[in-house]
């Protein structure tokens, strides 16, 4: 056991003084397993994770935090439209199931903040950002990817 030990040691020695770094691959889904499951939502939490949405989801992270805070002032318990939007964007269920059923995400919860992150990046980038009335008013454009 204690040749094992040393064997690894003298083989990090050499690696790092080659250059080589190592580092641990972490799984997208478990990160992503992991936001869904956070109970603590302070406003820095809400910003980084709208910040991770948007480069796992290839979304313009400045646009989503400006609209987040248009929206909800980064409150995942928002509501608004006299309850009939909610979380962080301000889904209403028949926009919310006209865009689980266009994008397949039909597990998705439109209460959970990640969710609801998730699904309003896809919409935006893929060209349905008039859903949103701060969008609208700044006629901000936003390019289909």
């Amino acid at each position: 056991m204690l040749i094992k030990k040393l064997i690894a040691i003298c083989l990090l020695v050499v690696l790092i003084s080659c250059g080589i770094t190592i580092k641990s691959a972490q799984s997208p889904v478990l990160s992503l397993e992991l936001w869904r499951e956070n109970k603590d939502w302070g406003q820095l939490k809400v910003k980084q994770m709208i910040e991770w949405v948007s480069r796992e989801y290839d979304c313009d992270t400045s646009l989503m935090l400006w609209l987040a805070e248009k929206e909800s002032s980064y409150k995942i318990d928002a509501v608004g439209d006299k309850g009939k939007a909610v979380s962080l964007f301000q889904f209403r269920e028949s926009t919310w199931d006209l865009f689980s059923k266009k994008f397949g995400l039909s597990g998705f919860d439109r209460n959970n903040p990640v969710d609801n992150t998730i699904m309003a990046c896809l919409a935006i980038k893929s060209g349905y950002g008039y859903h949103w009335t701060p969008l609208q008013q700044a006629k901000i454009a936003v390019e289909v990817k």
